[in-house]
C-alpha cells in the first residue's frame, strides 16, 4: 500500500516507501493499539504517550534498516517528516526521495537504458547529480539556496524544503 500512496516503483524498499508515505509499519501500529487497549482504550490510555513510543520504535527501525540509504540520508528524522504541515508527495518527489526513477544510474541498473549518462550534461545521472551538479536544475537549486540561506546538500535539502511552503 505504501508504494501506491507514495507513487513509488516496486523496487523501492518497504522501509523507504513507508517513510516517504508517512505510514507507520503495521506491526508497530498494532503494538501501539494493543497497549492502548490494555490501558482501557483511548479514553483511559494516553494516546500521545503511546504515539511517542511508536515513533521512537519506528525511528530505531529506520536508523538500522539495511536498505533505503539514499532515502535515509534525506529523511533522517521520521517525526519531522511525518509532522510536516505542507509539502505533499507525488510521483516526481518520490523518485527523488527514493532514488528509483528517471535517473540514468537506476534505469541502467534495471536494464531500461544502455548507459547511465544525464541527458542534459552527459555526466553520470543520479539523484545526487541532480541535487548538486546538473545544469538543468541550477535555477531551482539557486532559488532553494536563497530560501534556506546555504548551499543545498543531501543533509539539508528536505529540511530546507520543509522550512517554507514555497519549496
Amino acid at each position: 500500500m505504501a508504494l501506491r500512496v507514495a507513487s513509488a516503483y516496486r523496487t523501492v524498499s518497504t522501509e523507504a516507501a513507508l517513510v516517504i508515505a508517512g505510514m507507520i509499519p503495521i506491526d508497530i501500529l498494532a503494538e501501539e493499539r494493543r497497549e492502548l487497549a490494555k490501558a482501557g482504550g483511548a479514553r483511559e490510555g494516553n494516546p500521545k504517550v503511546e504515539r511517542k513510543k511508536t515513533m521512537r520504535k519506528w525511528q530505531q527501525r529506520w536508523d538500522t534498516a539495511d536498505c533505503g540509504e539514499w532515502t535515509r540520508s534525506l529523511i533522517g528524522d521520521i517525526e519531522t517528516w511525518t509532522g510536516r504541515k505542507f509539502g505533499g508527495i507525488n510521483y516526481f518527489v518520490t523518485q527523488f526521495l527514493s532514488g528509483h526513477g528517471s535517473f540514468g544510474n537506476f534505469l541502467e541498473r534495471i536494464k531500461k537504458r544502455d548507459n547511465n549518462k544525464c541527458i542534459y550534461c552527459d555526466e553520470i545521472d543520479s539523484p545526487q547529480h541532480m541535487l548538486r551538479e546538473c545544469q538543468r536544475w541550477a535555477e531551482q537549486r539557486r532559488t532553494m539556496e536563497e530560501e534556506i540561506g546555504e548551499s543545498v546538500t543531501t543533509e539539508n535539502v528536505v529540511k530546507g524544503a520543509l522550512q517554507t511552503a514555497k519549496s
